[in-house]
């Protein structure tokens, strides 16, 4: 056999090796979901990639964008850092992600929105849980007229009218308490025929919405059950209706049947193991999991707890103020002949309608022209905007009194001799037609 022969087989063998050895339990990916932290910090204030200035018909906005998988918890909080004031837009353009942007609010240089998952991470147990809950809700609603009006009769009474009907008084020490718990039992047994309706009710919509989950007979018998019994099947409905939600929300099919919440539990665990976090890089449990949902399963999983967020800051713009917008900026020629500096000097005044004002420089070019701002109280010049609209200047206030403010343009090699100084075009807000 010849040299290269054996070389490739021993390659061949070293990629078939290398295949065995390879963990079958989990792809890569799927075994690293990172839990996102508490609070997710944005500064778009920052220059380079992560942030993008924009300039289009609704003016300029900083943009970011921030991505992350909402697991671990139910929120998450952006703090964000702003390069100016302005109106802070926080949206997520997935469809298909289950969570809403709440609370969006900004304080002085600061932002903060809240991220809220629409689906919190839940078991089976969880969700058994919550649908006892939500039946004792729904009775405690019901009785709760007959509590409120059993509050202006007096111990004795109550106590009369609970022995009249066979019912055990209940004993505490504290008479407070004890009138209290007289309340509580009169309105139980006053509320009782009304519950029972109600309970009625809610059970035949559930079974009207989803006829395979109640037999015709079992529907039957729910005019003769008592309380206890229309209380289990409610609650056994409602954590059917709330695995089938929680199911549907996150993309995992399932089969309509009487034995849902059987059937469907093991499925519901798996989402709520890999929602909560808590599975981590465990390849055992990615294994059981990829086994009870199928790569598919995973991969709708991960669509919906995706967050994709666009954040955008505004800047405020007086619609009175004719120079507050980029695109209706005066225009200064960069470069002229003979020409050894031009000076642009300007006013602001916040009290007047006039807190910015944006200038487009004609054939600037970095390498040609020096460009010098000026500094003091009163205005901020930000730094050139390099767009496909040309090359921007905004100067803006950054108090409510008036300032004077200039910056010059001079030739990188100092030619010419004139001086040329550009005064702005005064803001008139109250001129009237006609001009």
């Amino acid at each position: 056999m010849n040299l290269g022969i054996r070389r490739r087989l021993a390659n061949w063998g070293l990629a078939l090796a290398a295949i065995l050895l390879w963990p079958t339990s989990v792809a890569p990916a799927q075994s690293r979901w990172p839990v996102p932290p508490e609070t997710v910090a944005i500064d778009l204030s920052a220059r380079g990639k992560q942030v993008r200035v924009v300039f289009d018909g609704d003016g300029l906005a900083y943009e970011a964008t921030a991505d992350f998988l909402l697991i671990g918890s139910t929120k998450v909080v952006l703090d964000i850092t702003l390069p100016e004031p302005g109106r802070l837009d926080v949206r997520s353009p997935l469809p298909e992600s289950q969570c809403e942007v709440r609370n969006v609010s900004v304080t002085a240089n600061k932002g903060r929105a809240e991220i809220v998952s629409l689906v919190p991470s839940m078991s089976r147990t969880q969700l058994r849980q919550l649908a006892e809950q939500r039946v004792d809700e729904i009775i405690a609603q019901v009785e709760q007229p007959f509590h409120e009006g059993a509050k202006g009769i007096s111990a004795p009474q109550l106590a009369a009218f609970l022995r009249e009907r066979g019912v055990t008084l209940p004993k505490e020490n504290d008479p407070m308490q004890q009138h209290n718990a007289l309340i509580a039992a009169y309105a139980r047994v006053k509320a009782a025929p009304a519950v029972l309706e109600e309970l009625r009710k809610q059970c035949a919509a559930l079974a009207d919405a989803h006829p395979a989950w109640v037999r015709a007979e079992t529907r039957a018998g729910w005019k003769e059950a008592e309380r206890t019994a229309l209380t289990t099947t409610l609650r056994k409905l409602v954590q059917m209706q709330l695995m089938a939600d929680y199911l549907t929300r996150h993309g995992i099919p399932y089969q309509d049947s009487e034995n849902l919440i059987e059937e469907t539990a093991p499925l519901v665990d798996a989402v709520a193991r890999i929602t909560s976090g808590a599975i981590g890089t465990n390849a055992v449990q990615w294994r059981e999991v990829r086994a009870r949902l199928g790569q598919a399963g995973i991969e709708s999983v991960r669509r919906a707890v995706s967050v994709q967020l666009s954040i955008r800051l505004i800047p405020p713009v007086d619609v009175q103020d004719a120079n507050s917008q980029w695109y209706l900026g005066q225009r200064v020629a960069c470069r002229a002949r003979d020409v050894s500096v031009i000076r642009v000097e300007g006013t602001l005044d916040p009290a007047s309608n006039d807190a910015a004002d944006w200038w487009i420089l004609e054939r600037y070019d970095a390498g040609e022209v020096n460009f010098r701002p000026a500094r003091g109280n009163g205005f901020q010049i930000d730094r050139l905007f390099q767009t496909p609209q040309g090359t921007l200047l905004r100067v803006r206030a950054t108090g409510s009194a008036a300032a004077n403010y200039w910056f010059e343009l001079r030739p990188a090699n100092q030619r010419g001799r004139l001086q040329v100084t550009i005064h702005e075009s005064p803001n008139d807000d109250r001129s009237e037609f006609p001009y």
